[in-house]
């Protein structure tokens, strides 16, 4: 499981350390680079773990409470159910990345931040496609 996470977690800031760092230098206030790279992976590693570790849980739970309180709502695809906790959390991961880069002071940190999170899972899903990893 470490393993699995540690590459997500690598590939996840070779994907979108540059994407925060270009946006950081376009749409930022004046930095050094060093201070720049640090803001750039600081996003991730802060919405990564708790992403990959505790998200698939309270899925679970918030998933069981909604379709206990109405049945109607049950997804009987396994797939489509996948595809429903990847965009709601990683919905809430833009969320908290673009409030991260709002008080860094970064113009329309939202934009970048999905743009960021959006390229990032498109490559993980790629990779996981063609590797079988993470």
């Amino acid at each position: 499981m470490i393993t699995r996470w540690l590459l997500a977690f690598l590939l996840t800031q070779i994907v979108e350390g540059p994407i925060y760092v270009a946006a950081l230098r376009s749409d930022g206030p004046p930095r050094a680079r060093a201070t720049m790279i640090a803001l750039a992976l600081g996003a991730s590693a802060i919405t990564h773990p708790p992403l990959w570790f505790f998200a698939p849980n309270a899925w679970v739970e918030l998933y069981l409470a909604v379709v206990t309180r109405w049945p109607d709502a049950r997804i009987a695809s396994a797939t489509t159910r996948y595809i429903v906790f990847v965009v709601l959390f990683e919905a809430l991961v833009v969320l908290v990345e673009g409030a991260y880069f709002a008080a860094a002071k970064l113009r329309r940190p939202w934009r970048w931040a999905l743009a960021a999170n959006a390229t990032s899972v498109l490559v993980g899903f790629a990779v996981r496609a063609v590797f079988g990893v993470p």
